[in-house]
């Protein structure tokens, strides 16, 4: 006979009655048992505190959900949300790729080159790929917005560099500037660099 699924007589940790019952698996589909408890889980004041959700139901605020179900394609919405502290991220990835892999390719010789279409405030910047192309070569430096130029490469035309071998230079930062936002490069000259994160 296939289990049937109702409410039975329970009691919290304080062995006080919960109302309603808790929802249970009827495994012979009789009335008689075994009870699998189902759905909720219930707190020492009787009070349902957690549920399970179909799948592909985005987590929200105040969400009682145990486990969200998430289609391997999908991604919680949540995730993006405002990193300046007035929303907080909240919610669990479910990524399959690294969110912060984009790239955008910086020439030698640029003047404040705006990382992605437009940049954008809270644009987030992993790193900086630098690629000397010459031992005495310019300086790299990166802009918050409209803030001041801020080095992160001096270059080689004080003292030569000892090889040209690209290097990674992490940083993982927001842009905050709400001013012209967005990241912004600068290079000299011999130098390109590969802009590496999250860019509008």
């Amino acid at each position: 006979m296939p289990s049937s699924i109702s409410s039975i007589a329970g009691k919290d940790g304080n062995q006080l009655p919960i109302s309603g019952g808790i929802l249970a698996v009827d495994k012979s589909g009789t009335g008689a048992g075994p009870f699998f408890a189902a759905q909720t889980i219930v707190d020492t004041q009787g009070v349902n505190t957690a549920t399970v959700k179909a799948a592909n139901n985005a987590p929200v605020a105040g969400d009682t959900a145990v486990v969200v179900g998430l289609n391997p394609l999908s991604y919680n919405a949540n995730v993006n949300a405002d990193p300046s502290g007035t929303n907080g991220h909240f919610g669990a990835p479910n990524v399959l790729v690294d969110q912060y892999g984009a790239y955008e390719p910086v020439a030698a010789g640029q003047t404040a080159q705006v990382l992605g279409a437009t940049g954008a405030q809270y644009d987030y910047l992993a790193g900086l790929l630098i690629i000397p192309a010459a031992s005495n070569c310019g300086a790299v430096s990166i802009t918050d917005g409209n803030g001041s130029a801020i080095t992160v490469f001096s270059g080689g035309a004080s003292v030569g560099l000892t090889d040209l071998k690209p290097f990674m230079i992490p940083l993982g930062i927001y842009c905050t500037s709400a001013t012209t936002p967005g990241w912004k490069v600068t290079t000299g000259s011999n130098v390109s660099a590969l802009g590496i994160g999250k860019f509008t």
